[in-house]
Formats: C-alpha cells, structure tokens, sequence
C-alpha cells in the first residue's frame, strides 16, 4: 500500500475541475517579445511557477477545509488531465504526501507536459518523493533541458533524493564548465552543505576559473568550511581582478576573524 493513503491531504481534484481558475501558462506568453532573453526566460519562468503555486495553494485550502482524503489513484489520473492547475496541484499533492506510487506517472508525464510552471511542479514532486529512481530523468532535466529554471529545479530535487548517486551527480554538475552558470552555481552551492571537506577540491578548482560568477560562489562555499586550504582560497579571493569576488572573500576573512576574536574573549572570561 502506498504510505500517502493512510495520509490526509487536499481534495484538489474536483474543486480544481468545477472552478475556472486562471492557468499559468499564460504566464510564459507575457512579454513574449523577449523571450531570447536568458534573464526574461528565467524571470518569467519563475512568475510562472509563483502563478502556478497561488492557484494550488488555494485550491488546497479549500480542500483542507472540506476533509477529504487525499487519493494517489485520482492524483495519477489527474496528471493528465486537460486543465493545468488541475495537473500541477495532482503533482503537488503526490510530493506532499511522498506517493512512491507517483514516480513513474510523474516521469511519463514530463516526457509530454508542456506548460513549463506544471514541468516544475512535476520535478519538485518528484524531490520531495525522495526517490532514487527518478535520479537518471533529473540528471538529464539538469544536464540537457532548453530551460534554465527547470535545469535548476532537477538540481533542487536532486539535492532532496540526496542519495549518493544523486549528491556525485550534483558535483559532476559542479565540475562541468559546459553547464549554464545558475546550475552550476546551484551545485557548487550543494557540495559546499553537503559534501563537506570530501567537496573540497571541486571548490578549490572553481574558485580559480575563468568566470567570475563561478568563482565567487566557489569562494562563497568554501567560506563555511573550516580548512586550510579553504582559508588560503580566500586570501587569493580578496586579491582577484573582479570586484565582486574580492568583496565577498574579504567579507568571508572578516566574518572569520571576529568570530575567531569572540571566541578568544569568551575564553578569557
């Protein structure tokens, strides 16, 4: 028996099927005219998502309210269903509830949905899930997708399986100068909270290339780790060509000194 049955959760279904609630991917047709624009495709992606979740939280208040139980088999059928907020909130309660059950519908799914906000809710379900077999499709969402947001989102949920297939291939993202910069900024961020010191030489090589973004976060991660070689990162940081870089690794150095500085005060009293 799938666990999520012994679960209670929204009645989505057939309030989301009697209301005419405005669909997000009309989102993704605003400002069209741009739509080349890296920055624009990853703003609007993301208000697609927020429209999405606006239409789904209420429709699972509403649910609350009534007491239904939630039902995996009508949640799986819903993904199909001709209505996208309907799609999307069926997604959302099988992560909610962690319906194994779910995992292949879910992975079928993507193959067809087209509304980039229900692609998204598809592949956190999925995360929240925490099921290590929907790691291959994520990696491939992550590595491969035209969207930068959903590349970004199959890395989040990756990060929420968080096996260790899952976690080496969030550092392959890292180590992959061919990946969009917000991805691997993501992973970078991943390995740095939960690789620990194993992370540490993905960090190290890239806190010293070419893009600056990269090597920021690269540093920024490393900030948090107590090593050696993460400390002489940082001083190399605070002399770098860019900016930015200098000013977050002399932020980092800093941090770590008054904390040193409190420590030695505390022992002295």
């Amino acid at each position: 028996m799938i666990r999520a049955e012994t679960q209670t959760q929204a009645p989505i279904y057939n309030i989301a099927r009697a209301w005419r609630l405005p669909t997000p991917g009309t989102v993704r047709s605003f400002g069209a005219r741009d739509t080349t624009s890296l920055v624009w495709r990853v703003f609007a992606f993301h208000v697609a998502v927020a429209a999405l979740m606006t239409v789904v939280t209420i429709a699972l208040a509403a649910g609350r309210a009534s007491g239904q139980a939630f039902s995996p088999s009508a949640a799986i059928a819903d993904l199909k269903s001709d209505k996208p907020e309907l799609r999307g909130a069926a997604a959302q309660a099988l992560g909610n509830n962690q319906a194994k059950g779910g995992v292949g519908p879910l992975l079928d799914a993507l193959k067809t949905e087209k509304t980039l906000s229900i692609r998204a809710a598809m592949i956190a379900a999925l995360g929240a899930i925490r099921d290590a077999k929907a790691s291959a499709d994520l990696l491939q969402i992550a590595k491969t997708d035209a969207e930068p947001g959903l590349r970004a989102a199959a890395v989040s949920a990756l990060n929420r399986i968080g096996d260790a297939a899952s976690l080496n291939a969030i550092e392959r993202l890292a180590k992959d100068p061919s990946q969009p910069v917000g991805v691997r900024v993501q992973s970078l961020e991943i390995v740095g909270a939960r690789r620990g010191h194993r992370g540490i030489p993905t960090l190290l090589n890239a806190a010293e290339e070419k893009d600056p973004v990269v090597r920021r976060e690269a540093l920024r991660a490393l900030g948090k780790m107590r090593d050696p070689l993460a400390d002489s990162a940082l001083e190399r940081g605070s002399k770098d060509a860019d900016p930015e870089v200098r000013k977050v690794s002399k932020s980092l150095i800093d941090r770590r000194t008054k904390k040193q500085d409190d420590g030695s005060g505390k022992d002295k009293k």
